[in-house]
């Protein structure tokens, strides 16, 4: 952080926020390519605000229950439930309006590497992203104020791994923002269905689109069919189960929505070159059970 952030809060109502803060400035911060600046869970009363100057910082804020008003630059955004604020370089003010309230998140990422890669993500200008629902986003957040929390210099290449790992999140929810919204319904409600079957005539009952007007938004915004990406879908996270070697491949094969191991086995090799065992002996030693990749 080149310049010296300066920052004013409403001392009145100051008092009366709950916050939990994790933050830590290793010694070695300024030659970290990527840094989680901070992470923080508070609760506003009504009536508070803070502003932040030379924050050369990315922030994240999501919004859990509650209101808010963000104002950067000549900007306003008013933020609701399920709101998230994507918050580049400079000064910003968050306030609370009378007889309101505002629990939120927030994560800040820093870093030498931040504004070419806030360019090449496009996250270099403000903005809203409705509907913000992302569970990676949670596991995100709540591996990295641990690890601040912790303060362990060994960690220090995981949390500048995690730090670039968020923005990708971010830069993914902020694309998804822009798509049309029976599309995204229909991503989702794949998403959260791939251990039953789901036909084409689900997911139009569940988008209320007609079996026409989804094929060609699949055709348009992924390129393939909803059933083509499904099955897409499915073998990624087949992928990703493999690394828990507990699992047994008929457990896994159910988990990804089939019925039967042998057509489970078929679709993978085809996808991928190899069967599930092999794809599973194939990975390197030392991913624990159980542990999975957020990258």
């Amino acid at each position: 952080m080149s310049e010296e952030v300066v920052s004013f809060y409403n001392e009145k109502e100051r008092p009366f926020t709950r916050e939990n803060i994790y933050t830590w400035n290793p010694p070695s911060l300024e030659r970290v390519v990527l840094w989680p600046y901070f992470a923080t869970e508070s609760w506003y009363p009504q009536n508070y605000w803070l502003k932040h100057k030379h924050l050369e910082v990315l922030a994240l804020l999501v919004v859990i229950d509650g209101s808010a008003v963000l104002e950067c630059g000549n900007r306003t955004y008013r933020l609701l439930p399920g709101c998230a604020a994507i918050i580049p370089y400079g000064p910003r003010r968050l306030s609370v309006g009378p007889n309101q309230y505002c629990h939120k998140k927030s994560i800040g990422i820093a870093g030498l590497a931040l504004k070419g890669l806030t360019n090449i993500l496009r996250l270099n200008e403000h903005g809203v992203i409705e509907n913000f629902s992302s569970e990676k986003f949670e596991r995100l957040y709540e591996q990295i104020s641990t690890l601040l929390e912790k303060k362990d210099p060994e960690t220090i290449p995981e949390l500048s791994t995690l730090a670039y790992s968020m923005l990708l999140e971010i830069a993914a929810q902020k694309e998804l923002n822009t798509l049309p919204s029976p599309f995204v319904k229909a991503l989702h409600f794949m998403e959260q269905n791939l251990f039953r079957k789901i036909t084409l005539a689900d997911i139009c009952g569940e988008t209320g689109c007609s079996r026409e007007t989804m094929l060609t938004l699949f055709k348009k915004y992924a390129g393939m069919s909803p059933m083509k990406y499904l099955k897409q879908l499915r073998l990624d996270y087949a992928k990703h189960l493999l690394e828990d070697k507990n699992l047994q491949i008929k457990e896994v094969a159910r988990l990804c929505g089939y019925r039967s191991q042998l057509y489970f086995s078929n679709d993978f090799h085809r996808a991928a070159g190899c069967s599930p065992k092999e794809y599973r002996k194939s990975l390197p030693e030392g991913i624990p059970s159980g542990e999975k990749s957020l990258i």
